[in-house]
């Protein structure tokens, strides 16, 4: 549409936190204190939007082209530029988000809410308020993620090229995904079995 890509990421952010407080609105709520009913509800979400959106937009991956273009070389080691920008965003991002949840009165607000609810309302914060606006910024940030992930569209083509330059990484590097996304589930997995 012509639109700069840092005002469209900025705006499919925010659209994103609003459907994320909508989203909290009609289903999160009310199972605030069902962990696992709430992994499931937003599973069962998410795979309802994909087929909505699989259904609205037809089912081709529509790439986006790169703000940046280039590669940055250390060594023998090749790397897009774009993704390096991207993970220097991403870091300061989850600074930013911490600092928002460490040091600001609403990081206290979700924390006291959290711990104890009702002394909270006690206190004059509104648990609810602060629950929905803490999932406002969490679905702003993964729609961020989206908007950084667009370069990664492009249907089958791209997930050929994909797959053959897996084939061609180092050993070493395809071994470190391979623990991260272990790690993940396995991070996952201690959620699951701590409610």
């Amino acid at each position: 549409f012509g639109v700069p890509f840092a005002l469209a990421a900025a705006t499919a952010s925010g659209i994103t936190a609003l459907i994320g407080v909508a989203v909290e609105v009609l289903l999160i709520r009310h199972f605030v204190h069902r962990t696992l009913d709430t992994i499931l509800a937003t599973w069962g979400l998410s795979i309802v939007l994909k087929q909505l959106v699989v259904l609205i937009f037809g089912p081709a991956s529509v790439g986006v082209a790169l703000p940046l273009s280039g590669w940055v070389t250390l060594g023998s080691i090749s790397y897009p530029a774009y993704r390096l920008v991207v993970m220097a965003v991403a870091l300061v991002v989850i600074a930013a988000v911490i600092a928002l949840y460490r040091y600001t009165n609403f990081g206290l607000a979700v924390r006291a809410s959290i711990e104890k609810p009702e002394m909270a309302a006690a206190l004059g914060i509104d648990p609810r308020g602060v629950y929905r606006a803490s999932f406002a910024v969490g679905a702003g940030t993964a729609g961020a993620r989206g908007d950084a992930a667009g370069e990664r569209g492009g249907g089958r083509r791209q997930r050929r090229r994909r797959h053959q330059r897996l084939r061609e990484r180092p050993q070493w590097e395809h071994a470190l995904q391979q623990l991260a996304e272990m790690r993940s589930l396995g991070v996952v997995a201690n959620a699951i079995s701590l409610s």
